[in-house]
């Protein structure tokens, strides 16, 4: 911080040894592969419910088009 306050210096490509052990260090805690992709998951799309069963509660239900004329 005191030689690069405003961290204009990329360090990811640097040759210093204590910046590749923190790397080292912080990419051991990655995870070894990615959580799947939810936003194709093809499970049931239905009413969300919670751990009961029941429907949750929370998520307000659609109304049918009828209803809002």
């Amino acid at each position: 911080m005191e030689r690069d306050p405003m961290q204009w210096t990329n360090l990811a490509a640097s040759t210093d040894s204590e910046i590749r052990s923190q790397k080292a260090r912080l990419a051991a805690s990655f995870p070894a592969s990615f959580a799947p992709d939810v936003a194709n998951d093809k499970k049931d799309k239905g009413d969300k419910k919670d751990i009961n069963g029941d429907l949750d509660s929370t998520i307000k239900p659609q109304r049918a088009a009828a209803n809002l004329r």
